[in-house]
């Protein structure tokens, strides 16, 4: 008898089972194999626009892929560096067989440290017993179905729940390449009347190193930071010696042409996503090839990020070319790209089509409001990418292992994390596509900031149960000199000629060094050049004081927009307003809005890609009598 049993050990279920077991669950992780543990199924990355937000939630909550991504990453580029610290970004590319390693042996890790057990088998059916899951149901070596009971159980199927591949006309069923679809758990579920939707991804095409003509592509800037995502490696506890020393791999740019759009314009008839072959809905923001070239037609070509696969891989992931074109098409196609002129094909491109349950039978804490003590987590939930799987992972466990031990439940909000965001969004649009974070779907992401995840989370993790004493005493350290210095700051004054040496519009008036951090002429670059004083401040809580300062001025207006969407929260909107007027409003929101016909504030709020800024915008023209 678990407490608690996680199904599938993908990037959400290898949080899920290690956030049960830190709460004080007995857990078992099931999955088909312990060598796919922790697979990067898709792109050999990490991290990435509001993903590597979540990733920086997860590390503040003690979770694992942070850690792992650190000891397997050949190189990390910051991204939105000329923009505000808020939308900042870090994004990893993978060896992807060393992440499998790293995560393989962080499991293995807390199966000697914590009450975890890995069971290599494959879940055929769910125990139900009076609306309430009891257990699950699994093959064993025989064939021979075994019962395994638990308190809760948390599923993450990822995108095996009676998943189909597409290349061209051909389709097979598969969970991923070579490795079985769960289709009699599809068909549990459907059996218990849970509402089940319909979508799609899709992946490139992969090549071989060798077969790549590097000497004519342009080489990616090497990234001059040091950047990590684990407090481990960037906290001023851990020496240089702790740091991961992984040797660096370059990535490469290549694109498409004229050329490769014809082929590819000549052959849509023979693609599943246009031939109706395929009906659900994929990733809007990361289209196929077949899909860029329709809604994208004037381009005349889209750039392609040439990744190897890990230090001692053959393997190139081509990102930016998905697609699901019969397999001569995509010779064609890879073979009209500069540098890809003879180019090997290692694996074909393909498009997955997977059930997903409508995320509004869940609860906060992603247990399904039909069916007691089961919880729900990852791709299942209708998200993409591997980084929102495991932010729902770790909640889905951490509240499942609670449940298990009769603890309080541990969520968290959209006002104060990127993942309690996602989930609030989850719960409360429709899902139409496979859901991806964006900081714009933030109201607060000033203060939702990759540099102040701790602050904001690791001492609500501690008293949920969910952080260790070390990572706990690591944060709190940080907190007490991060604190210590922001008063500092506040309590040291610059004279009229210092404040004019840095730019800062100097106006007679005396100002503290933290007010004068707030202009934009002020940056990493001349920060130690204001104040002897701020040579001594460490690296580790650097760039959270300057963003404190940057945004302090700004923080006060999102309060107010903030409380003006709250306060129109049920304000009619006209019918036949005029959405194109709105030249503060993107293309794309338009035409939800159009489409959607929305009363009032509260149903545009709820349509998802529709930012809260667009919203404060509607509020606006309609005040103004438009």
């Amino acid at each position: 008898m678990f407490d608690v049993i996680v199904v599938g050990a993908g990037h959400a279920g290898c949080e899920s089972a290690t956030a049960a077991a830190r709460v004080g669950a007995k857990v078992c992780l099931i999955t088909f194999s312990k060598q796919n543990i922790g697979m990067t199924s898709c792109n050999p990355s990490m991290g990435g626009i509001g993903k590597s937000h979540i990733m920086n939630e997860i590390e503040a909550l003690d979770g694992v892929i942070s850690e792992v991504t650190d000891r397997s990453a050949t190189q990390k580029r910051e991204l939105n560096e000329s923009k505000g610290y808020a939308v900042r970004a870090t994004r990893a590319i993978l060896d992807r067989s060393l992440y499998q390693k790293e995560m393989l042996k962080k499991i293995e890790w807390y199966s000697e440290n914590y009450n975890l057990t890995i069971l290599e088998s494959e879940v055929i059916d769910l125990m139900i017993d009076n609306d309430e899951c009891v257990g699950v149901i699994v093959k064993d070596k025989d064939g021979l179905a075994e019962k395994i009971r638990s308190k809760t159980t948390v599923i993450t199927t990822g995108t095996f729940l009676n998943g189909l591949i597409h290349i061209g006309t051909n389709t097979r069923p598969a969970g991923r390449v070579n490795e079985n679809a769960s289709t009699q758990l599809a068909q549990t579920l459907k059996n218990l009347n849970i509402e089940l939707g319909r979508l799609k991804t899709g992946t490139p095409p992969r090549l071989s190193k060798k077969t790549i003509n590097y000497e004519i592509l342009e080489e990616q800037e090497k990234s001059p930071k040091e950047l990590f995502f684990s407090s481990k490696f960037s906290s001023i506890h851990f020496g240089e010696k702790n740091k991961p020393n992984i040797p660096y791999i370059p990535c490469f740019i290549t694109r498409t042409n004229e050329n490769t759009h014809n082929i590819i314009r000549n052959n849509l008839h023979q693609s599943p996503v246009f031939s109706g072959q395929i009906l659900s809905k994929g990733p809007r923001y990361c289209p196929s090839i077949d899909d860029k070239i329709v809604r994208f037609a004037s381009r005349t070509s889209h750039s392609i990020f040439l990744e190897t696969e890990g230090l001692n891989s053959d393997i190139v992931y081509p990102s930016g070319i998905s697609t699901a074109l019969p397999e001569e098409i995509q010779n064609q196609i890879i073979h009209s790209i500069q540098g890809l002129e003879n180019a090997e094909i290692i694996q074909y491109g393909y498009a997955i089509e997977y059930d997903f349950i409508n995320p509004n039978q869940l609860n906060h804490t992603l247990e399904l409001q039909k069916i007691k003590n089961l919880f729900l987590a990852g791709q299942i939930n209708g998200t993409t990418g591997y980084e929102e799987a495991a932010g729902q992972g770790l909640i889905a466990g951490a509240n499942a292992g609670l449940k298990s031990l009769e603890k309080n439940t541990f969520t968290l909000s959209r006002n104060n994390s990127y993942i309690g965001l996602m989930i609030d969004d989850l719960i409360n649009f429709e899902i139409k596509e496979p859901y991806r974070m964006f900081t714009s779907r933030a109201e607060f992401r000033l203060t939702m900031r990759n540099d102040n995840a701790d602050l904001r989370l690791t001492e609500m993790g501690y008293h949920g149960g969910l952080v260790s004493e070390l990572r706990y005493k690591i944060f709190l350290d940080r907190k007490e000199r991060f604190e210590k210095k922001i008063e500092e700051l506040k309590n040291i004054y610059l004279s009229f000629n210092e404040l004019k040496k840095f730019n800062t519009g100097a106006d007679g008036v005396k100002k503290s060094v933290f007010e004068m951090l707030s202009y934009p002429t002020i940056d990493e670059k001349n920060f130690h050049e204001i104040h002897e004083v701020l040579n001594f401040i460490d690296n580790d809580i650097l760039q959270t004081i300057i963003s404190e300062a940057k945004y302090s001025p700004y923080i006060k207006r999102q309060t107010v927009d903030v409380k003006m969407i709250n306060d129109y929260f049920y304000f009619k909107i006209p019918e036949g307003i005029d959405y194109d007027g709105m030249n503060s409003i993107s293309n794309e929101e338009k035409e939800k809005l159009k489409f959607n016909k929305p009363r009032d504030i509260q149903s545009a709020s709820r349509i998802s890609g529709v930012t809260p800024n667009a919203i404060l915008n509607i509020i606006l023209y309609i005040r103004r009598g438009n």
